[in-house]
């Protein structure tokens, strides 16, 4: 299943990129995103032109029945980023935290781009969800995507109150 979500931050590129890519705005994502008790980098490279970011997701949501199987410890993901400061744009793929028999089960990837709008910036966030299930997945991709937009409205409301902050500072 391919979705796609889209924001318009009232902020310039620089400054939303900066802000997406900042230790600080992590450390309240949580706050922001429905359903997540936290979210922690756990590996963070940096040179001159990519940042490369894991940042591990632990959701606290209430696995719907028709997911029998699933246990709590296997909704935490990672996720991987490769943020290209060139193109202000970034790969990821999704980690879920699956038993190694279950991994083929589920797959993830994406990119999140960043595009100005003249004194305000599109992110755009672009990605694949396969679940490779026999019964209800057309159900679990529906419901996974409709999370995800949930998460990424959060993060949407991070990034801005992040910003916000640093305007009044």
């Amino acid at each position: 299943m391919d979705w796609r979500i889209e924001h318009t931050i009232n902020a310039s590129l620089h400054e939303v990129e900066q802000t997406v890519l900042a230790p600080a705005t992590t450390a309240v994502l949580a706050r922001f995103m429905p359903g997540i008790s936290a979210v922690e980098i756990i590996a963070r490279e940096h040179n001159a032109n990519t940042v490369k970011i894991r940042k591990r997701f632990t959701p606290s949501v209430e696995i719907p029945s028709f997911a029998r199987g699933v246990s709590q410890d296997m909704t935490q993901w990672v996720e991987h980023v490769t943020w290209d400061l060139t193109t202000h744009a970034a790969k990821f793929v999704i980690e879920p935290n699956l038993p190694e028999k279950w991994k083929e089960v589920f797959a993830s990837q994406g990119v999140y781009r960043l595009q100005p709008q003249g004194a305000r910036t599109a992110r755009i966030i672009e990605g694949t969800l396969n679940l490779q299930i026999p019964i209800g997945r057309a159900m679990a991709e529906r419901y996974i995507v409709r999370t995800l937009q949930q998460w990424f409205d959060g993060e949407a409301r991070a990034l801005m109150g992040q910003l916000a902050q640093h305007a009044a500072a």
